[in-house]
């Protein structure tokens, strides 16, 4: 379980690691395109969004953490009921412990107008012209645009909150089986040594 974590982990870091150098590689942004975008962004209030965002998702993982901790624990056959049982109960306070905490260090640790203008402004450059920044920036200066915006973070976490309600113990099971697949591809079991 913890070798194929770590795949995940590294995997997702190179992704990671591939969007940044691609973003890095595009075309320079012309200075009437990043003025219109600097002020696209001040109109979307992202700064304050970002982290909005970051909460709700977080508040999200609340429900989805310790259904995934428990999941992964009851896949596990070298643990008792009693192991098990210990470790799902102790996965909701983990998880609130590292909330809490996550929230409070990130600040000190991402630098949101860094992350702006090397990530966000590159994004909007690939999809949108200037004349679709433009209107875009119509559009959130309305009050239906702002209402949009200040109701976002909440409707993503509704959102995810529902996904996780109705969709996860769909998925569940699903997701269960694959891996259980891949870990045993990746690290397939040892032979039992029959001694008569």
């Amino acid at each position: 379980m913890f070798r194929l974590s770590r795949v995940i982990f590294l995997s997702g870091a190179f992704f990671t690691l591939f969007l940044s150098v691609e973003a890095q590689t595009q075309v320079p942004i012309t200075d009437e395109k990043r003025k219109l975008l600097a002020q696209l962004i001040a109109v979307m209030k992202m700064d304050a969004q970002i982290s909005k965002i970051t909460d709700g998702i977080l508040k999200g993982m609340q429900t989805s953490y310790p259904m995934g901790i428990a999941a992964a624990v009851d896949s596990q056959t070298d643990l008792t009921n009693q192991e098990k049982e210990k470790i799902k109960a102790m996965a909701a306070d983990s998880y609130i412990s590292f909330s809490e905490r996550f929230r409070k260090r990130l600040p000190e640790v991402v630098d949101y107008q860094k992350y702006i203008h090397e990530t966000v402004f590159p994004l909007y450059d690939k999809f949108y012209s200037e004349q679709e920044i433009k209107d875009l920036i119509a559009f959130y200066s309305t009050p239906t645009g702002q209402k949009v915006i200040d109701t976002m973070p909440e409707l993503m976490a509704e959102s995810q909150a529902s996904a996780v309600r109705t969709l996860i113990p769909q998925i569940l099971p699903l997701v269960q089986e694959l891996t259980k697949e891949e870990f045993d591809r990746i690290a397939p079991p040892k032979p039992v040594n029959k001694t008569n």
